[in-house]
This record gives structure tokens, sequence and C-alpha cells, in this order.
């Protein structure tokens, strides 16, 4: 989604992520991209 961009937007939803713990209370998501090769790609949601 973001190959060759200097900037992009993930969405972000409880659908993405799951049940809300905490209604009513304003989260942020915090992202660490890196460039690397397709093979060494992994996904890890903390």
């Amino acid at each position: 989604a973001c190959r060759g961009k200097n900037r992009c937007t993930i969405s972000v939803s409880n659908e993405k992520f799951g049940e809300d713990p905490c209604p009513g209370v304003v989260k942020t998501l915090a992202v660490e991209a890196k460039c690397m090769s397709a093979s060494d790609v992994n996904i890890a949601y903390m």
C-alpha cells in the first residue's frame, strides 16, 4: 500500500484490530516502516 511513496495512509478500525477494550477513549497507532526485500517482509500486531 505504501511501496514507493514518501507518505501513505493506513485505515484503522475495530473490525481490523478486534473489540475495543476501552470504549470512548482516544487511541493512537504507532507504525515503524523499513524498506526491505519482499522475501523478508512480515507483519506484527502488538
